[in-house]
Protein backbone atom coordinates (compact mmCIF):
# COMPACT_ATOMS: atom_id res chain seq x y z
CA UNK A 1 0.00 0.00 0.00
CA UNK A 2 1.24 3.32 -0.74
CA UNK A 3 1.94 5.99 1.88
CA UNK A 4 -0.90 8.52 0.81
CA UNK A 5 -3.17 5.12 1.03
CA UNK A 6 -2.52 4.42 4.52
CA UNK A 7 -2.85 8.04 5.51
CA UNK A 8 -6.08 7.80 3.75
CA UNK A 9 -7.11 4.74 5.42
CA UNK A 10 -5.94 6.21 9.10
CA UNK A 11 -7.70 9.59 8.61
CA UNK A 12 -10.85 7.57 7.90
CA UNK A 13 -10.39 5.53 11.22
CA UNK A 14 -10.36 8.39 13.10
CA UNK A 15 -12.67 10.57 11.28
CA UNK A 16 -15.30 9.01 9.62
CA UNK A 17 -17.83 8.39 12.55
CA UNK A 18 -17.56 12.22 13.43
CA UNK A 19 -20.96 14.10 12.29
CA UNK A 20 -18.43 16.85 10.87
CA UNK A 21 -14.88 16.86 10.06
CA UNK A 22 -14.19 20.69 10.38
CA UNK A 23 -15.17 22.97 13.17
CA UNK A 24 -18.17 25.08 13.35
CA UNK A 25 -22.14 24.61 12.76
CA UNK A 26 -24.96 25.57 10.69
CA UNK A 27 -24.95 28.96 12.82
CA UNK A 28 -21.13 29.84 11.91
CA UNK A 29 -21.75 28.80 8.24
CA UNK A 30 -25.07 30.98 8.63
CA UNK A 31 -23.11 33.88 10.14
CA UNK A 32 -20.61 33.66 7.50
CA UNK A 33 -23.28 33.98 4.62
CA UNK A 34 -24.07 37.57 6.08
CA UNK A 35 -20.56 39.04 5.23
CA UNK A 36 -21.17 38.26 1.34
CA UNK A 37 -23.31 40.12 -1.27
CA UNK A 38 -27.41 38.62 -1.59
CA UNK A 39 -26.53 38.67 -4.99
CA UNK A 40 -23.83 36.64 -5.17
CA UNK A 41 -23.84 34.13 -7.90
CA UNK A 42 -20.92 32.20 -6.42
CA UNK A 43 -19.53 30.82 -3.60
CA UNK A 44 -15.98 29.20 -3.55
CA UNK A 45 -16.31 26.36 -0.29
CA UNK A 46 -13.59 24.60 0.13
CA UNK A 47 -12.49 21.53 2.85
CA UNK A 48 -16.17 21.42 2.78
CA UNK A 49 -15.81 17.59 4.30
CA UNK A 50 -19.12 16.18 4.28
CA UNK A 51 -20.72 18.41 2.65
CA UNK A 52 -22.62 19.92 5.21
CA UNK A 53 -21.91 23.11 4.91
CA UNK A 54 -22.06 23.30 1.23
CA UNK A 55 -25.78 22.12 1.43
CA UNK A 56 -26.53 24.86 3.43
CA UNK A 57 -25.14 27.38 1.06
CA UNK A 58 -27.13 26.30 -1.60
CA UNK A 59 -30.24 26.17 0.16
CA UNK A 60 -29.87 29.85 1.17
CA UNK A 61 -28.29 31.51 -1.84
CA UNK A 62 -28.87 31.65 -5.57
CA UNK A 63 -24.90 30.46 -5.92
Amino acid sequence: MYSHDQYMQDFLTVFEPLTRWGPGDDSDTLKAMSYISDNADSILEIGSGKGFSTCLLAEHSNA
